[in-house]
């Protein structure tokens, strides 16, 4: 079976707007069969790519093929959420970039919830996967601080 090209995936699409440059252009891809087998193949891709950055190096030879082919690989990697991978037995599988600096998280499966830790806002985030009967607990930790648009930094400013 052939693999579809890009745009005969793409369904119900909204038009990006000319005068708006941040514009997103959605698209739902069309499946055959039941979700679950689906769900099972989005987890197994981003396992694979969890596993695939735990043998990436260091410096200009860090995205040398086939680190860079792999986009899910590449957004985990370059994001600036802090991104973990907990495995079955509660043990530290994959931690990003960010989450490195950050040097924080935790194996639990509490959906969203806020903290604070060395003076900083947090939302943490959290998905548990279940793949090949084992499961795996996926954290994100935003930095609440960090992502505060510049309108909302000037509505808070004391006026002159």
């Amino acid at each position: 079976m052939k693999p579809q090209s890009v745009a005969e995936q793409m369904t119900d699409t909204v038009p990006a707007s000319s005068n708006n440059t941040t514009a997103l252009v959605l698209f739902r891809r069309q499946f055959e069969g039941p979700s679950l087998i689906h769900s099972d193949q989005a987890v197994s891709a981003l396992l694979s790519a969890f596993e695939l950055l735990t043998h990436r190096g260091n410096g200009s030879a860090a995205w040398a093929s086939p680190f860079r082919d792999n986009a899910l690989a590449f957004l985990l990697d370059s994001m600036s959420d802090a991104a973990n991978l907990w495995g079955p037995e509660g043990e530290l599988l994959y931690r990003n970039r960010a989450a490195e600096q950050l040097g924080a998280g935790r194996c639990d499966d509490t959906a969203v919830e806020e903290l604070t830790m060395y003076g900083r806002r947090f939302e943490r985030r959290t998905a548990r996967c279940r793949y090949g009967g084992k499961d795996y607990v996926f954290e994100i930790l935003r930095d609440l601080e960090r992502r505060r648009s510049p309108i909302d930094q000037s509505a808070e400013a004391p006026a002159a």
